[in-house]
């Protein structure tokens, strides 16, 4: 495993503002995220080379601070093999692949072709949601 990042935030909205942040600040992989028990809190997950963790977990930590609260921030340069089993937990929701189309390139008339009165897209996933 590469370095790991992690960032423990209040709220879902901090969280991706970090990951964002995080992305755009460096090259790294955003592993996943996880909801802590509590229910408000996220942990989210990096990985990387260690100068890289490094600099995005900082401007993880400046963007998500200046939406709610950070709880912790740390950067685990080599982590032991045993650690992978909590770092890839069931409980880790891993981000889907990229789309080859943006949402912009698509016309709205296929929007309304489906069904949609309003011209938006559900989001793909289970049944019935």
């Amino acid at each position: 495993m590469k370095a790991l990042g992690l960032i423990q935030t209040e709220g879902l909205v901090c969280a991706l503002e970090a990951a964002d942040a995080a992305s755009k600040a460096a090259s790294v992989e955003v592993i996943g995220w996880e909801i802590v028990r509590s229910g408000s809190q996220i942990i989210l997950k990096l990985q990387g080379d260690v100068s890289s963790v490094t600099a995005a977990m900082e401007a993880a930590k400046v963007a998500a601070s200046r939406v709610n609260k950070v709880i912790s921030v740390t950067v685990i340069a080599r982590p032991d093999p045993g650690i992978e089993k909590m770092v890839w937990s069931k409980e880790t929701v891993v981000p889907k692949p990229k789309v080859a189309s943006s949402p912009a390139a698509e016309p709205a008339a296929g929007a309304a072709a489906e069904g949609s009165n309003s011209g938006a897209k559900r989001p793909k996933g289970k049944a019935g949601a």
